[in-house]
């Protein structure tokens, strides 16, 4: 799929256009930086991963540049006319932006489709069955890659009360000692919670609780269980018996996932 050159070339590309975020306008945005360092480190994790399969080089090159490109579209929409582009779904905004990339451009059809699918597939609800295998293979790798360092982004910001409430206002949520009972039953019985079902921050962090049932390799598990990223989250929520619960249904699945 993607050679060595390529990927160098995807390099190059990437930092000459994230340099346009040095400027004056954008130096101080705390979630510029944030997505910078995102960036470095899902293509960290999503690297862990690939050695973990044993993937072949080009394999890796492939893994990597779609790690470097996930989230170029919270920098494309940033630097275009905002009239344009309100309420853009950032993955959707990385393939805007990867339309115009002369590397990209310069891969055949079938790199094109990957790279295209897997992107637009890493923060959808679910994966889109009608890819193909290959297509569904790095979007469950970068799935998992991303969602690691979300939590731990996560993780950081509750151990920080600036940055917590900094993070529950960008997401547009009530910062309240709250649940949404139903949202939490859901995943008792079982069930995935939607997003637009989230209510409160306490809402989002068990939201983000319940990816755990949709990671998909060993390796993602235990680097989850090293870093005890669900046990952050658990201690920032409330005391309550369905918490309890959702915690509990969750150490077990990440027990059996790594025995």
């Amino acid at each position: 799929m993607i050679t060595q050159d390529t990927l160098q070339a995807f390099r190059t590309d990437y930092k000459k256009y994230v340099s346009h975020l040095n400027t004056e306008v954008y130096k101080n945005n705390s979630a510029v930086e944030r997505n910078l360092i995102h960036t470095d480190k899902v293509i960290e994790n999503i690297l862990i991963l690939a050695n973990s399969l044993e993937l072949s080089e080009s394999e890796k090159y492939t893994a990597e540049a779609l790690a470097l490109f996930h989230d170029i579209g919270r920098f494309w929409i940033l630097l275009q006319d905002q009239q344009k582009i309100q309420n853009m779904d950032h993955a959707e905004a990385s393939i805007e932006y990867l339309k115009s990339n002369s590397t990209f451009n310069s891969l055949d059809e079938q790199s094109k489709m990957v790279i295209t699918e897997v992107i637009l597939n890493h923060h959808a609800a679910e994966i889109s069955k009608k890819d193909n295998p290959v297509s569904l293979f790095f979007s469950r790798l970068l799935r998992d890659a991303d969602k690691l360092d979300i939590w731990r982004l996560t993780a950081d910001s509750l151990a920080d009360r600036t940055k917590k409430s900094n993070l529950a206002i960008e997401y547009g949520l009530v910062e309240k000692p709250t649940l949404t009972t139903s949202f939490c039953q859901n995943i008792i019985e079982g069930g995935l919670p939607k997003k637009e079902d989230v209510a409160t921050f306490n809402d989002y962090l068990v939201f983000q609780m319940s990816w755990v049932f949709d990671l998909n390799f060993r390796k993602s598990f235990q680097l989850l269980n090293k870093m005890q990223y669900m046990r952050h989250i658990y201690e920032a929520l409330p005391k309550h018996d369905m918490i309890f619960e959702i915690y509990r249904m969750i150490k077990i699945h990440i027990e059996n996932q790594i025995l």
